[in-house]
């Protein structure tokens, strides 16, 4: 039995890890336990809220730290679920032993995908860039890491970028998923979790945009999350003065 913690290292995430530990010790069953804090390794499982627990590659809870005897239970039947599956194979086997099975039969299985890394949207060739927004992405149910990355990436923008935010060409946007009438960004942007992104726009129209994915991986180090965002803006900004 495989049981994964998926969180990037918040407290919370560390709690979670310590229950699972002692789930796994007081069902007596067999399992191994990971902790798995790369973000694009997370948003595999599709979940909005970390931390998260993961038994056999089935979600069992998110966004909240179930007591370790809840665990325990989904522990159990996990186990039970693979003893049951085992008998099941080997009847299979039993019944299709002397008949010709192909190899290699097993599907490919499509996982959730984001695209991270600069985007160029439909415009004209000879479109430029007037301004920038910074989206912070989020959803309603948030973790503090997420209030913590969208602090530092606004107070990034505040003192680094006085002089652009003052004139207009910098704005910062946060943005709520779960709002009917921002669900379309999830879409527009290849969204499946939280995110900084940065776009260059000619009036309403974008011209290019970054999901910029490495903010939950520097989401704990204020210092390094303020640099990579200071680098990434101020990258979307230099196109302003080329246009």
């Amino acid at each position: 039995m495989k049981i994964k913690v998926l969180g990037t290292g918040c407290p919370k995430c560390k709690k979670l890890y310590a229950e699972a530990e002692r789930a796994i010790a007081a069902s007596g069953q067999p399992a191994a336990l990971e902790k798995v804090e790369k973000i694009d390794d997370i948003m595999k499982y599709g979940v909005m809220m970390t931390p998260a627990l993961v038994i056999d590659d089935e979600v069992k809870a998110s966004g909240r730290i179930p007591a370790s005897a809840e665990i325990v239970t989904w522990i159990t039947t996990a186990a039970a679920k693979g003893i049951a599956i085992l008998a099941l194979l080997a009847c299979a086997s039993a019944l299709t032993a002397c008949k010709d099975v192909p190899e290699n039969t097993n599907a490919a299985i499509a996982q959730p995908s984001s695209e991270p890394g600069p985007q160029v949207a439909s415009a004209p060739a000879d479109a430029a860039p007037d301004k920038v927004v910074v989206h912070y992405f989020h959803f309603t149910r948030r973790c503090p890491t997420c209030l913590g990355i969208q602090a530092t990436i606004e107070k990034t923008i505040q003192e680094r970028f006085k002089t652009e935010t003052a004139s207009g060409a910098l704005t910062f946007q946060a943005v709520n998923l779960d709002l009917p009438e921002n669900t379309h960004f999830a879409k527009d942007y290849n969204l499946g979790f939280s995110a900084m992104v940065v776009v260059a726009k000619q009036g309403e129209t974008r011209l290019k945009w970054e999901n910029c994915d490495k903010v939950w991986e520097l989401g704990h180090d204020e210092p390094a999350l303020t640099d990579y965002a200071e680098k990434r803006i101020r990258a979307y900004l230099d196109m302003l003065k080329k246009s």
